[in-house]
């Protein structure tokens, strides 16, 4: 559940993509005359549509805010967000995705200088405190080359690591290279998502990455995020629902066993009601003789119109027990 106001409470995890995968996703975007960040954007972008079922998507991303040269060596902030907004599609191919998002992502550069809380006020969104607007998922690549030792005069220094224990987005993807390998850091909301769930959707973002690289060409609605573990897990132990029952005698046959075993025990439950084995059985039995009375025999098709009751138990097995 969504809290009413949002916490910021966040935590990460990074893991690495490995140097083939990462040589494929260069080479797909020399292909199709993109950069690696458009192939990545794209391919986060049917990720989060995979999860939502939209086709629709608004992500942001930082941009430096140093368009005029004056600016390049100042110290200072001056980063900007733009929203970059796809609509991956499921009859489109990654490539024609991709094409878009490239299109899409220099017509927004074109425009970083533009203040993003400028753009908000401008939208008239409808504020809710609960998420922030526009959009609620960032992507970026980091291109700044790491530094593991830091030399100020005589001082040395090393980066120290630590845990972020902040979320400004619902999920924020963080990629940079490093000794030909991508390292990939998810940030995620700690009110929204449990660790393992952001384990499995790095590990759908992997699995989609090998897919567009050997089937760039099939519509997005083909490209499957679903790793083969789990597709085992959901043929083998999900759907393995195979059990022994005496499948010669009818559903009502067998409740009527039981209504002799445990005639006092508790059948069903509606909020403050319930039936005993034995007060359902009777009913059902005395709704059966009417509808015989009325015509329902073998095959009949009988209609039920109710709300969840009790009574939609005792129509159900009333009908099986008129042989409709």
């Amino acid at each position: 559940q969504r809290p009413p106001v949002q916490t910021f409470k966040g935590s990460s995890i990074s893991f690495n993509i490995d140097s083939e995968l990462t040589e494929g996703l260069k080479n797909l975007a020399h292909r199709t005359n993109s950069t690696l960040y458009t192939t990545l954007l794209a391919a986060y972008s049917i990720l989060l549509a995979k999860y939502t079922g939209q086709e629709d998507i608004i992500i942001g991303t930082p941009v430096s805010g140093r368009t005029h040269a004056d600016a390049k060596d100042i110290m200072g902030m001056f980063v900007n967000t733009v929203a970059i907004r796809t609509y991956p599609r499921g009859e489109k191919t990654f490539l024609q995705l991709v094409e878009e998002v490239k299109r899409d992502t220099l017509e927004a550069l074109e425009n970083q200088d533009y203040p993003y809380d400028v753009l908000v006020e401008k939208l008239e969104l409808k504020r809710d405190l609960s998420r922030n607007p526009l959009f609620d998922t960032m992507f970026t690549i980091q291109n700044v080359e790491r530094v593991d030792l830091i030399r100020l005069g005589e001082i040395e220094g090393i980066p120290y690591p630590f845990d972020n224990m902040t979320a400004k987005f619902d999920l924020t993807f963080t990629i940079e290279e490093k000794d030909n390998q991508l390292i990939l850091n998810i940030e995620y909301a700690k009110d929204l998502f449990n660790p393992e769930t952001i384990k499995q959707v790095s590990n759908h973002y992997v699995q989609l990455l090998n897919k567009v690289i050997d089937e760039h060409s099939v519509s997005i609605s083909q490209l499957n995020i679903i790793t083969e573990k789990e597709k085992q897990q959901l043929l083998s132990e999900f759907n393995n629902t195979d059990l022994a029952y005496p499948f010669e005698k009818t559903i009502h046959e067998i409740f009527e066993e039981q209504a002799q075993r445990a005639p006092e025990q508790v059948a069903v439950v509606y909020k403050q009601d319930t039936l005993t084995y034995k007060e359902l059985n009777q009913r059902a039995n005395q709704l059966a003789r009417y509808l015989r009375e009325k015509g329902v025999k073998e095959e009949s098709i009988v209609g039920i119109m109710m709300d969840r009751s009790l009574e939609m138990m005792i129509s159900i097995l009333g009908v099986l027990k008129a042989g409709g």
